[in-house]
């Protein structure tokens, strides 16, 4: 999925089926790794949210392992734009849909 500057992003791993392991996460943006923030959730400790807070307009690459083997479909890769952009986006869009009604 793709994201915005200032947008948290955020994804949870669902570890039931994976046995015993250790869970991985990596973000690199284009100036590198940055700090994510991992908890497992309140209602099902094999069940883990992961945030992350992109601050530079680029490509991110997201690496999930299990016990050091990538999940399936992991690197994940996530593009980030500004969110002027986003803004400008919303507005046409909702001016497509108006004039589609």
């Amino acid at each position: 999925e793709n994201g915005y500057v200032g947008q948290e992003g955020n994804f949870t791993v669902e570890t039931g089926e994976g046995g015993a392991g250790v869970l991985a996460v990596d973000v690199q943006g284009p100036k590198g790794a940055f700090k994510i923030n991992m908890r497992r959730h309140p209602d099902n400790d094999r069940t883990v949210l992961v945030r992350y807070n992109p601050i530079d307009v680029g490509p991110y690459v997201v690496d999930v392992m299990w016990s050091g083997v990538h999940v399936p479909g992991s690197p994940f890769k996530v593009n980030i734009a500004e969110q002027k952009k986003a803004k400008r986006e919303r507005r046409s869009n909702e001016n497509l849909l108006n004039l589609t009604e």
